[in-house]
C-alpha cells in the first residue's frame, strides 16, 4: 500500500446506476516537501462544482465551489500535525493517535493512493488473482496486470445485511440475509470489486501496483444479476506547474484551526473509550 508515497495522476470516477447521476474527474498529485494540488471537478443532474486542496510548502488551501458560491478556509500546514503529537499517550493511547493521525492524513488528502488501498483492504475478501493485461483509453500499448476480484468480508457484510441480535424475536418472513441472497434488497448496492493493479517486473517496483481501475459490481433492478455499477480510473500525469491558489482565493481565504479538529476527534475517542468502560461494567454486573 506504500508503494506510492509520491503520486501524480488525473483520475475519472463514473456511475453507471440508473437513476444516478454523477460523474467525478479531477487531478491529484502529492510530491515531497509537503506538496499537494488535489482537484475534483464534480457533475450532478442539477449542478456541477469543484473541490481543491491545495499545500504550497507550508500553508493548506482548501476551496470549495458550488454553483455561484465559494468557500475558501486556510492553515498552517505544520499544525495539523503539531497538535496531534501534542496529544497525551497516556489518556488516549499510542494506537487512537496513530488513528487520528491516519484519519488526518485521509481526510486531508495527504495519503496518496494508501487510504484507498487500506480501506478495500480492510473491507475485502480476495476470491481470484490473474495476470493478464490493461490498456487504457489513451494507451495505445497493452499494460501487464494483476486483476484482483474480491466480496465484501464478514465484518463489513454484516454491516449491509445486519445479521439478527441475541434475543429478537423471529421474523415470519424472509430474514435480512434471505433477502440480500436473493437480491431483493441491497439494488445499486455494490457486491464485488475488481481491482487492475499495474504489474510491472520484479517486485517493489516504484510502478509495481498502480492502481489502474477499480470497478465495483451489483444489482441493477431486484433479483439481477451483476452488473457495472461504478468504475474509477487513474491515469500518470506530470505534476501541475505550481502548488498555489489564485489571488482572489487567497483574499476569500478564513482561517481554519486545525487543533479544533483534532480536538474534537480525541473528544470523540474519550466517549467511545467511556462507552466501553460503561458497556463493561454493565456486562460484568449482569454476569454476577
Amino acid at each position: 500500500m506504500k508503494q506510492h508515497p509520491e503520486v501524480s495522476a488525473t483520475f475519472r470516477e463514473q456511475i453507471h446506476a440508473p437513476g444516478l447521476q454523477y460523474a467525478l474527474e479531477g487531478r491529484y498529485c502529492l510530491l515531497p516537501g509537503n506538496k499537494l494540488f488535489y482537484e475534483r471537478n464534480i457533475r450532478l443532474a442539477d449542478g456541477k462544482g469543484t473541490l481543491k486542496s491545495v499545500v504550497d510548502g507550508q500553508n493548506y488551501w482548501a476551496v470549495r465551489s458550488i454553483g455561484p458560491d465559494r468557500k475558501v478556509q486556510t492553515f498552517k500546514f505544520a499544525e495539523l500535525f503539531k497538535a496531534i503529537d501534542q496529544l497525551s499517550k497516556e489518556e488516549l493511547g499510542a494506537d487512537k493517535i496513530e488513528q487520528i493521525r491516519q484519519l488526518a492524513r485521509t481526510e486531508f488528502s495527504l495519503g496518496g493512493f494508501e487510504p484507498l488501498l487500506r480501506d478495500l483492504h480492510n473491507r475485502l475478501t480476495i476470491a481470484s488473482v490473474a495476470e493478464t493485461v490493461w490498456k487504457a483509453p489513451s494507451q495505445t500499448n497493452d499494460q501487464p496486470i494483476y486483476l484482483l476480484e474480491g466480496t465484501w468480508n464478514k465484518a463489513f457484510h454484516a454491516q449491509l445485511a445486519p445479521p439478527p441480535r441475541p434475543g429478537d424475536t423471529p421474523s415470519r418472513g424472509p430474514s435480512i440475509e434471505e433477502l440480500w441472497s436473493s437480491r431483493r434488497i441491497g439494488v445499486n448496492v455494490p457486491r464485488s470489486c475488481k481491482l487492475f493493479l499495474a504489474r510491472d517486473g520484479l517486485w517493489p517496483f516504484a510502478s509495481s501496483f498502480w492502481p489502474y481501475r477499480i470497478e465495483w459490481h451489483g444489482p441493477l433492478a431486484s433479483g439481477g444479476e451483476n452488473s457495472l455499477l461504478a468504475a474509477l480510473e487513474f491515469e500518470r500525469a506530470s505534476p501541475p506547474a505550481s502548488f498555489e491558489v489564485s489571488e482572489e482565493e487567497r483574499k476569500e481565504a478564513a482561517s481554519f484551526d486545525p487543533a479544533e479538529w483534532v480536538k474534537a476527534h480525541q473528544l470523540r475517542i474519550q466517549q467511545e473509550k467511556k462507552f466501553e468502560e460503561e458497556r463493561g461494567q454493565r456486562r460484568s454486573f449482569e454476569g454476577k
